[in-house]
């Protein structure tokens, strides 16, 4: 997740658990994914571009060694990635 305020962006990184699903109160079916939270960087704004060239320079390193990195298809799980 991703916010920002006129001062700081705040960016939270999280672990995905076990989904839950079930019936809400009208009876309609809902899947529930919970996260926890596991760590959250503030980054002020005027450093904000040099980790986004830092994430593109390093992205097109890894695809310049390892290929593509292949984008989920419609449904596709997000990981863990395809098997080849």
């Amino acid at each position: 997740n991703v916010w920002h305020t006129a001062h700081e962006f705040t960016l939270d990184f999280a672990t995905t658990m076990a989904p839950e699903g079930g019936l809400d109160a009208q009876g309609e079916e809902f899947v529930r994914v919970p996260v926890r939270v596991v760590e959250r960087v503030r980054v002020p704004p005027t450093l904000l571009f040099d980790i986004i060239r830092a994430l593109n320079d390093n992205l097109t390193r890894y695809e310049e060694t390892f290929g593509p990195i292949p984008r989920p298809q419609g449904n596709e799980p997000l990981f863990p990635p395809p098997a080849d």
